[in-house]
């Protein structure tokens, strides 16, 4: 293994203890915490990180490696809701306000039917994934699907969020806006669609759940306001400490990099 490499899957690494210690912090004093879904994180953005790469050598596509590393971040996040919503057989009562199994309106889709749905959504991914990973993104096509995605994502969170909660105003455009950014900010960092969406996406990912996170501190809006596991409301602290760890040194390893 070579430095360049070792630097690559150090990031892809940190990059999923992000994802795991946002989340521990989050929803451990509503659904308590589990080993398992904790390294489960960092497993399957360092997969992800893997993948794409190799997916990027194949088609000759350009990417740089923090753009890489957004993107897998963003992979592992839509594996987890894949799974969650269509695959998992039953969700724990008494705990989540807005359904985590693929409903409409509230209104949760018999398991016969979401496993079926959960093999289409696969089959879908993978094949837009390998399509999306050989056009680049020349002249303002970056901006056209920006757009399109921006829309998408305001418009799927508004219909799995709104009939339960209330349709927001503000959230609407603030998700667009804040979409549009990260495409602005990536879009001349790689010239794979597949890698700048997926990038966009993740890097929209870290802002918002840092805000939720660490400086709303407000109770996630899919649980039922009360905490069930009150020993997690002091220790959840470490996950804190792990995620400023995990960004410093990702910070200093895409330094290092360069």
């Amino acid at each position: 293994m070579n430095v360049n490499m070792f630097f690559e899957l150090t990031m892809a690494i940190l990059a999923g203890l992000m994802t795991a210690s946002w989340g521990a912090y989050k929803d451990t004093p509503y659904e308590g915490f589990e080993w398992k879904s904790f390294f489960r994180s960092v497993v399957s953005t360092l997969g992800f990180f893997v993948l794409l790469g190799w997916m990027v050598e194949m088609f000759g596509m350009e990417a740089s490696v923090i753009v890489l590393v957004l993107a897998a971040m963003a992979f592992e996040r839509i594996s987890h809701e894949i799974w969650k919503g269509l695959f998992r057989r039953k969700q724990r009562e008494g705990i989540y306000k807005i359904p985590q199994s693929f409903h409409y309106f509230g209104r949760v889709v018999p398991y016969r039917w979401r496993l079926p749905l959960g093999v289409g959504a696969i089959l879908f991914l993978v094949g837009a994934s390998y399509w999306a990973a050989q056009v680049k993104t020349e002249g303002v096509l970056w901006l056209a699907v920006g757009l399109l995605v921006a829309v998408f994502a305001s418009v799927g969170g508004a219909w799995k969020d709104a009939p339960i909660e209330g349709f927001n105003w503000l959230k609407f455009p603030r998700s667009f806006l804040l979409i549009m950014g990260c495409f602005w900010l990536l879009q001349s960092l790689t010239n794979s669609l597949l890698i700048l969406i997926m990038g966009a996406a993740g890097l929209e990912r870290i802002l918002v759940e840092f805000y939720k996170s660490f400086v709303v501190k407000r109770t996630p809006g899919k649980f039922i306001e009360r905490v069930k596991y009150d020993e997690w409301k002091e220790k959840r602290r470490v996950f804190m400490l792990s995620y400023l760890v995990s960004v410093t040194l990702l910070v200093v390893c895409v330094w290092l990099y360069r």
